[in-house]
C-alpha cells in the first residue's frame, strides 16, 4: 500500500512507482504489509530451490515476498499491488524496514520509489539484479544482522528529520 499520490512509468528496467507529490524526509510512504501471507524463511527457500512448475502462490512469493523481519517473510495475496512496482537501488529513495518504508529524504512530485533489495531477499533468491550494472547482487547478511541495520538506519533517519523539523 502506498500512502501517496502514484503513477506507474515505464522505465530502463520495466516499470517503476514514481510518487505525485513531494514527501517530507522521514515519512512513512508505503506498507509492505497490505493482503499478505506471513511464511518462514525455510517455506521462502523451499520455493526459490524447486525447480517444478510453480503454483499461483509459488509465484507470488518469487514475483512479491519481502523479509519482514528476522525470519519472516511476506508474499502478497492478490496477483498485484503498486508495491511491486518499486525498483532496486544501491542509492534507494526509501529505507526497507520491517514491511514499512520511510522517506530517505525529502522527495519531489515525479522521484521514484526505489528500495535496497538486499533488505528483502535471502541467499538464495538470485533474481535481484543491480539496476545500473545488472549484476546479481551480493547477499552477506543474515535475517538478524538486516534488522539490526534497518534499525540503525531508521533511527537514524528519523533523528535527523527530527532535528530537521526544530530548525
Amino acid at each position: 500500500m502506498i500512502l501517496f499520490r502514484y503513477t506507474i512509468k515505464d522505465t530502463f528496467s520495466g516499470k517503476g512507482l514514481f510518487v505525485s507529490e513531494y514527501i517530507k524526509k522521514g515519512t512513512l510512504v508505503a506498507i509492505f504489509t497490505n493482503n499478505i501471507h506471513v511464511i518462514s524463511e525455510e517455506e521462502f527457500n523451499h520455493v526459490w530451490t524447486d525447480d517444478n512448475e510453480l503454483s499461483e502462490f509459488q509465484q507470488r512469493v518469487r514475483r512479491g515476498g519481502i523479509r519482514l523481519v528476522d525470519d519472516y517473510f511476506l508474499v502478497p495475496q492478490n496477483d498485484q499491488d503498486p508495491c511491486d512496482f518499486i525498483n532496486h537501488s544501491d542509492m534507494p529513495t526509501l529505507l526497507y524496514h520491517c514491511g514499512l518504508g520511510f522517506a530517505r529524504f525529502d522527495l519531489q512530485s515525479g522521484n521514484e520509489l526505489t528500495c535496497d533489495y538486499r533488505f528483502f531477499d535471502t541467499a538464495t533468491s538470485d533474481n535481484f539484479k543491480n539496476s545500473a550494472t545488472g549484476e546479481i547482487l551480493t547477499k552477506n547478511k543474515n535475517g538478524r544482522q538486516l534488522l539490526m541495520d534497518s534499525t540503525r538506519q531508521l533511527l537514524d533517519l528519523l533523528e535527523a528529520s527530527d532535528s530537521n523539523n526544530k530548525d
